[in-house]
């Protein structure tokens, strides 16, 4: 575990899964569905350059190795 972080209590994890609002998924994995799903839309727009989900994966992955 991270050193500082605080875990959440025990119950308030059990009813944030039982309402849907924690899924048990990694951030890439919501990330993943996020860039498959908009891939051709813009994500990020720079004063030179307008990056899709899709490029933008493409580049998160080459950083990543």
């Amino acid at each position: 575990m991270l050193e500082g972080v605080v875990r959440f209590p025990p119950e308030f994890a059990s009813r944030y899964r039982a309402k849907g609002y924690w899924e048990d998924r990694s951030l890439r994995d919501t990330f993943a569905e996020i860039f498959s799903k908009y891939s051709d839309r813009v994500a990020i727009i720079d004063r030179d350059e307008a990056v899709t989900y899709g490029q933008l994966d493409e580049r998160a992955e080459r950083l990543a190795l």
